[in-house]
């Protein structure tokens, strides 16, 4: 029988392929150990092409961990339901979940994910999106591609990977790499737009400061 993770090592991530159909105790445990300790995920799912005898439903979650530096690629063909630990992270408020874009732009998708498992968008709270944040950043160009290029992160604007069949008895080693730094490119993007508004955030707090000392001195130096 095959086994039910898979991990391949990077240099910048692990990345465990687990087959949501032969879940098992080890599938619970790799993702136990990892998403009990994370407060930020960065999430995406992939759907089967859709076509006239089958609705499209969503074949692979995809989930990016920074504090364990971890990427699962979850296979979800002809699975229903999903795990119970996967599930309770969605409904999490406490973990905050980055997915790519806008709600807007990524509505057809979320639409898909609730019809394969019954889940929608208001059942998942503290959800994030890229664009809306980096358009308060002041970004004109501010889709997930044009921020990755601004950050210089890798992005794969189209590949053969995206039209590649993603329903095989096993993913290759093309299509884990391709999906894995995929979502890890969408945290490093909110991770890059976090730190940005620290920095906007401590520049105003120090030119306060600065005048309030300034104004202190004026004051101070017209006293008698």
């Amino acid at each position: 029988s095959m086994e039910s993770v898979k991990t391949i090592e990077t240099k910048d991530y692990t990345v465990h392929v687990i087959d949501c159909l032969r879940y098992s105790k080890q599938s619970q445990s790799v993702l136990s150990e990892i998403l009990r300790i994370e407060k930020v995920v960065a999430i995406d799912f992939d759907w089967n092409p859709d076509s006239i005898d089958r609705p499209p439903a969503i074949i692979l979650i995809r989930i990016a961990c920074p504090t364990t530096g971890t990427v699962f690629l979850l296979r979800t063909v002809g699975v229903r339901a999903l795990p119970s630990l996967v599930l309770n992270m969605l409904k999490n408020p406490s973990v905050v979940k980055v997915i790519a874009d806008s709600m807007e732009s990524r509505a057809s998708d979320l639409e898909k994910f609730e019809s394969s498992f019954g889940l929608s968008i208001s059942d998942m709270p503290s959800v994030m999106y890229t664009l809306p944040l980096a358009k308060q950043r002041g970004f004109e160009k501010a889709g997930i591609a044009s921020l990755a290029e601004h950050f210089k992160l890798p992005f794969h604007r189209f590949s053969s990977m995206q039209v590649s069949s993603w329903e095989g008895c096993d993913l290759n080693s093309e299509q884990v790499v391709y999906a894995a730094s995929d979502i890890w490119t969408t945290l490093n993007v909110f991770s890059r737009l976090q730190s940005d508004d620290y920095i906007v955030k401590y520049l105003k707090i120090f030119v306060f400061v600065f005048f309030s000392f300034c104004l202190f001195l004026v004051v101070n130096s017209n006293l008698p």
